[in-house]
């Protein structure tokens, strides 16, 4: 699984979820720690599109887009991650400016720091090279 921003998200809660169909989770710029580790322009951004989905009743829970969520992405992606079966890589820039990089920084994966914007880390070539670097790692056999 890879994936990028919200998207690593996904890859580290499909990894916790389903850790005999995967066998790597990497994740781009995207905060492991929480599902909101992001900048205050981003925090008021996502407030206007739960505002939005509450006022046309597309909200499918109340605690959606917020740290209560309950959702069964919400509680994959709080499991603990199954390091001993499934590799996970996490690559981020300091210069994100969208995802606190900190929350990047996890001990359950293989950090990787490279430079660039948030948007940017899915054309940079250093995350493309993190990417293969990690992939050519082998299944863990857990």
């Amino acid at each position: 699984m890879l994936g990028h921003s919200r998207g690593g998200h996904f890859a580290r809660a499909i990894g916790a979820r389903a850790p005999d169909r995967v066998s790597h989770a990497i994740s781009l710029g995207a905060d492991l720690r929480g599902l909101v580790g992001v900048s205050v322009p981003t925090l008021a951004a996502v407030a206007a599109v739960r505002r939005g989905l509450e006022l046309t009743g597309r909200m499918r829970a109340e605690r959606c887009f917020t740290h209560e969520c309950t959702c069964a992405f919400a509680r994959d992606y709080g499991r603990s991650f199954p390091s001993d079966r499934v590799r996970l890589t996490s690559i981020y820039s300091k210069g994100d400016g969208v995802v606190l990089w900190e929350g990047s920084v996890v001990p359950e994966a293989d950090c990787v720091e490279v430079t660039g914007s948030h948007v940017g880390l899915a054309f940079n070539r250093k995350a493309y090279r993190a990417i293969a670097d990690a992939l050519a790692r082998p299944e863990l056999e857990g």
